[in-house]
């Protein structure tokens, strides 16, 4: 009836999946790119907070948001420490309530993806900035070089236009 519910609510604004225990819903999120995830605390064969643990190694980006009629503050413990929730949602629930806290869940979501994606921008544009300031050094030494090597060549022969510049002068002012 939980499933339902929630299929109920969702369904209009998202595409769901469910699944009826949490090893089924691990396998749906290995097949899936999934945003979020809902996960009951109690459920067959293992917790809430062991399949939002597991699906860390999954899909570490994912939402995780633990369901729960209980309060087992070991649970809370654990789904906030070993399974990194965004929100623990009591039952019954609001269903105004928790559409707000998955829209706010999936904004998160977004917003770290889009983090990521100009993370790896910025650190591609630094590769590329490296990789021209190491051009730019070699660049600058070939030119410092150029610069020499012209330098050395054009002294030798101004030294040379000198020197018989110096032995005309001195020769005219002889003549005079």
């Amino acid at each position: 009836s939980i499933l339902k519910a929630l299929d109920r609510l969702f369904r209009p604004h998202y595409q769901v999946f469910t699944s009826e225990t949490g090893v089924e819903g691990l396998s749906i999120l290995k097949k899936n790119n999934i945003s979020l995830i809902i996960s009951d605390q109690r459920m067959r064969e293992i917790t809430g907070v062991e399949v939002l643990e597991k699906s860390i190694s999954i899909n570490p980006e994912c939402i995780r948001i633990l369901l729960t009629g209980y309060s087992d503050i070991k649970a809370l413990e654990d789904a906030i420490n070993l399974g990194k929730i965004y929100q623990y949602v009591t039952k019954p629930w609001e269903n105004d309530e928790l559409l707000i806290i998955v829209k706010k869940a999936l904004e998160v979501y977004d917003l770290r993806i889009e983090l990521q994606e100009k993370n790896r921008l910025l650190e591609n544009q630094n590769k590329e900035l490296l990789l021209a300031n190491k051009e730019l050094s070699v660049l600058d030494k070939a030119k410092e070089s150029f610069i020499g090597l012209i330098s050395h060549e054009l002294k030798t022969p101004l030294m040379s236009m000198s020197g018989f510049c110096e032995s005309l002068q001195s020769i005219t002012k002889d003549d005079h």
